[in-house]
């Protein structure tokens, strides 16, 4: 189990929440999250045997939300 703080700076309202929460639940190895919208950063919980930092990073990216930095927790 891992747990990283993801700093997503073009997330700037709800509809942006509703489409990152979205774009990670549907990864495989999620576990849960924590999005703090003012602070523009996501603290994702996922299970590392089945699911990497790239793979979180391409699948934000795709869906325009490039992640400008993560921090292990």
């Amino acid at each position: 189990m891992a747990r990283t703080r993801l700093n997503i700076p073009d997330m700037s309202c709800g509809h942006c929440e509703v489409r990152i929460r979205k774009t990670l639940t549907a990864l495989p190895g999620f576990r849960d999250l924590f999005v703090d919208l003012e602070a523009r950063r996501v603290d994702l919980d996922y299970d590392d045997s089945r699911l990497d930092l790239a793979r979180i990073r391409q699948a934000l990216a795709e869906e325009d939300y490039p992640v400008a930095e993560e921090v292990a927790l």
